[in-house]
């Protein structure tokens, strides 16, 4: 009895084994194929609004640079492109956009991937991102003047992980001391 208690385990533990990967496999797939779908529709958006983004439509600018957003590796990536993207972004929220400095705040910030974007997420978590937390507080309150509530609580929470230094300088960009820096060569020396 004792002997077929261990083989019924044993078929148990690698019947689990086997599900588990093919799980592990079929959610690898539907994450491959729903980031397919997501490049496909970020596509369409940047290729639907580029006209109007060019001719100056900062909703237009808006849809062009977050669909852009963003990539994880700029040598590599197709399509997304984190500049392309903020340069984008910067036209818009430079006409008083509220999104569009929103999405510059949460760009700074580090938050890079929105929406259901499991395999975006998963690398840009391993690869990590690049912050300027003094500019992306700065940007939230810019979406907050432009009339974004969701950046009220971005940037109260931001607020509270700024260090006194990194303080000083999103004041200095808040108050016009200085100048807010927008696109990403600017803010990001790499």
């Amino acid at each position: 009895m004792k002997n077929m208690s261990k083989i019924k385990f044993k078929n148990n533990f690698y019947l689990f084994v086997q599900l588990t990967f093919i799980s592990a496999t079929a959610s690898g797939c539907a994450g491959v194929l729903t980031e397919s779908a997501n490049i496909v529709k970020d596509r369409a958006v940047a290729s639907s609004n580029m006209e109007g983004a060019k001719k100056g439509d900062r909703v237009a600018q808006y849809k062009v640079g977050k669909a852009y957003c963003c990539s994880l590796d700029d040598d590599k990536e197709v399509f997304y492109s984190t500049e392309a993207s903020v340069a984008w972004l910067c036209r818009s929220a430079r006409q008083e956009y509220g999104p569009a400095a929103l999405k510059l705040g949460e760009i700074y910030s580090g938050d890079t991937i929105s929406g259901v974007r499991i395999l975006r997420r998963l690398a840009s978590k391993i690869a990590g991102t690049n912050t300027a937390n003094a500019v992306a507080y700065a940007w939230f309150r810019k979406a907050q003047d432009y009339g974004e509530s969701e950046a009220q609580e971005k940037s109260d929470d931001l607020w509270k992980s700024l260090d006194k230094k990194t303080r000083a300088e999103a004041r200095s960009y808040i108050n016009g001391e200085e100048r807010l820096p927008c696109l990403l060569k600017e803010v990001i020396k790499i």
